[in-house]
């Protein structure tokens, strides 16, 4: 069996997203090494189709728990954890139950948090990069995450049967995000899906399990029947997005996909930083309200004009004309 990195990243996909260019680094300073992503699952499916990462273990079963705990805990050690030559875990280790479970197998390791405040980098990839500067040799080089065939010809099929034809560009809207309190009001979503209805695109309304009542709220704003696509599925909707000529989203786990992908991407935000968590690239534009002077999420729940989330809606039509320029 090949010899192994472990990277433990326990964030949601939007985070691991934002993690990626790390994770490329290290898989480019260890080319004779497996790397092994522990992560959520569906992200860590993901990674694993787009051949970003040769083995995948899941946050939400007992293995990061066992790795805690103790090697004690193991009946049968993972064959990855006994091949293993580097760990490396982004997250607060308090009681330093990781630390010391590599330790008791002798396996150099990396145990730290990006959100500390030792790391001096602004924006969180970055964050990412510096926690393991001393670790990789091999920079890592951009490019967009490369779906397998058969997830774009399962995307191309529910397109069709949703009624999605590549007569007009397809324009994809997301109207939700993990938190209501990220999402513009959903009669300005519904304001930009009746701008490009009144220039005959139909745009086509993403949703997954955390967007349900964001997609139903849009629907009874909406005149007309709009075109839905819900699934829990994140392969698959990662290749539906694939083929969308414009995603618009809020600072979402999608949006960082769609921008990952090589979309264009235009990224509303409002209470989060666009400068630590906004999707980079040239095909991404970010548009914002005016500035949030909210001092924590209790304040942000707390406000109900949100003024950093009031953005006209001619400002996002212009962000999505930029988007599709590059």
């Amino acid at each position: 069996m090949a010899r192994t990195v472990l990277i433990i990243h326990p964030g949601a996909l939007g985070d691991i997203l934002l993690a990626l260019p790390a994770i490329r680094s290290i898989r480019n300073s260890f080319l004779r090494h497996d790397v092994v992503l522990l992560a959520q699952a569906s992200a860590a499916r993901l990674l694993l189709s787009c051949k970003e990462v040769d083995q995948i273990e899941f946050t939400e079963g007992s293995v990061l728990t066992s790795l805690t705990a103790g090697m004690n805990v193991y009946e049968e050690v993972p064959p990855w954890l006994l091949h293993c030559d580097l760990a490396i875990a982004w997250v607060n280790d308090v009681q330093g139950g990781l630390q010391a479970t590599f330790s008791q197998f002798g396996i150099p390791h990396l145990v730290t948090s990006p959100h500390l405040r030792e790391y001096l980098c602004t924006h969180q990839s970055e964050r990412f990069l510096e926690t393991i500067t001393s670790i990789v040799s091999a920079p890592d080089t951009p490019w967009s995450l490369q779906l397998p065939p058969e997830v774009m010809v399962e995307a191309d099929s529910r397109l069709v049967e949703v009624g999605i034809s590549r007569v007009h560009p397809l324009i994809i809207i997301h109207p939700g995000s993990g938190s209501r309190y990220k999402c513009v009001a959903a009669n300005r979503t519904a304001d930009i899906v009746q701008w490009y209805r009144d220039r005959g695109t139909i745009p086509l309304i993403v949703g997954g399990p955390a967007d349900v009542e964001q997609v139903a709220q849009l629907q009874q704003l909406c005149s007309d029947q709009l075109c839905v696509l819900q699934t829990f599925d994140l392969q698959l909707m990662a290749g539906i997005i694939a083929r969308a000529d414009l995603f618009i989203g809020h600072d979402s786990g999608l949006t960082h996909l769609a921008a990952a992908l090589g979309v264009n991407t235009v990224a509303l935000f409002g209470p989060t930083d666009p400068n630590r968590w906004a999707p980079r690239g040239r095909h991404v534009s970010v548009v914002t309200g005016t500035s949030c002077y909210c001092e924590g999420w209790d304040a942000v729940r707390a406000c109900h004009e949100q003024p950093c989330l009031q953005i006209p809606l001619e400002q996002i039509i212009a962000a999505c004309a930029l988007a599709c320029s590059h």
